[in-house]
């Protein structure tokens, strides 16, 4: 076959914008590329372009020797990659059109790996590029016939890379939400403002009651993009709770802290992590795509929450716990020193610790938090 026939063609494209919607699809995109280039490789991978290594990827099958070898260590040493790198988005790119023969000839990725398996050369699509990382499909072609596959592959890609590009773009700007979705069902209408945050603390979704707090700018603002609190504190445990989140540190109960409300009490922010990727192309886009949401982030009044569910929330131990509801009822950490028998230096220990776990740096911060209401 020179090239895609019509009904191969249309089965691909249909494939592809169902995956733009259905990213575990991309598999079957693989395979029939696969199938219909007499067998070659098919792979998408993200790559991180400062570590240069590899974030993931997803094939259509192949020697798994092959695959192990290159997530080890071929895949720092791929001298296709800078070139890849630099293609622009939706442009079939050949290896010598970024590299000369020589070149590859003399590298360690050609003589210890390409050449064990019996790969002369491949293709490839740049498909999603950010500052740090892209996405890229490419094709093994094997020596034993590449002259038969080469320029059909290119053929191939070429046709199919406006829709590919296209496919992308879709899921880049509307990425599967599905956890997103309930709580909007669920909260959208609501008073209670939420928020969907990417691995930098970028809000991605947000609801009408999430837009006008940030309109407000009391609780929290945007700075640079960053979702941000005017306590430092605060913006700093958003951010490593997003971090964690998007390396699925970050625990299925998730996090609350305090955040000072100009002139109020403080609100109390929940952060719990969306839904941990289900199959290796999840992985893989959530590696690709910088600004697919990690977390979600529920922001509450404090007094609708007792002392004592604050303290549980916050992660306070009892002793804690005495002390914080102490200065919310006007004793000084000197006068609860002296009731409780200890010395200021293990109050002064326990009230740091109560700051850092309450997101609170003074005791008035503390005192509004843990007053009881009406």
């Amino acid at each position: 076959m020179s090239d895609l026939g019509l009904d191969d063609y249309d089965r691909l494209l249909q494939r592809i914008y169902s995956a733009a919607i259905q990213p575990t699809l991309w598999g079957d995109v693989l395979k029939d590329l696969s199938a219909l280039l007499d067998g070659s490789v098919m792979v998408m991978q993200a790559h991180d372009t400062v570590r240069n290594a590899s974030l993931g990827e997803v094939t259509s099958g192949g020697d798994p020797e092959f695959q192990r070898l290159y997530d080890q260590h071929f895949g720092a040493v791929n001298v296709w990659v800078p070139g890849m790198a630099a293609l622009p988005i939706g442009t079939v790119g050949f290896p010598e059109m970024y590299l000369s023969t020589d070149e590859l000839a003399r590298s360690e990725f050609y003589n210890d790996f390409l050449k064990r398996f019996g790969v002369s050369t491949a293709s490839g699509i740049a498909l999603s590029r950010s500052q740090d990382r892209f996405l890229f499909l490419a094709g093994n072609i094997m020596a034993s016939n590449a002259d038969a596959v080469r320029a059909r592959m290119g053929s191939a890609l070429q046709r199919l890379a406006p829709h590919i590009s296209r496919a992308f773009e879709f899921m880049r700007l509307a990425p599967p939400l599905d956890t997103v979705s309930n709580f909007t069902a669920a909260l959208g209408a609501s008073g209670i403002p939420l928020f969907a945050l990417n691995a930098q603390a970028r809000p991605v979704y947000a609801n009408a009651a999430g837009e006008r707090l940030l309109a407000e700018g009391n609780v929290l603002y945007c700075r640079e993009r960053v979702l941000a609190s005017r306590d430092p504190l605060a913006s700093e445990r958003i951010a490593a709770a997003c971090r964690d989140a998007s390396v699925g540190l970050l625990t299925t109960g998730g996090a609350s802290l305090a955040v000072r409300h100009v002139g109020r009490s403080p609100a109390m922010l929940t952060i719990v992590p969306l839904r941990r990727a289900s199959s290796d192309i999840d992985a893989l886009l959530s590696a690709a795509f910088s600004q697919m949401p990690v977390a979600l982030l529920v922001v509450q009044a404090a007094h609708n929450r007792s002392p004592s569910d604050i303290a549980r929330e916050c992660g306070l131990t009892t002793a804690e716990h005495r002390l914080a509801e102490a200065i919310a009822a006007g004793v000084s950490p000197r006068e609860f020193a002296e009731s409780r028998g200890v010395s200021m230096n293990t109050v002064r220990s326990q009230l740091k610790a109560v700051y850092a776990k309450t997101g609170t740096s003074r005791q008035s911060q503390l005192a509004a938090m843990f007053v009881r209401q009406g």
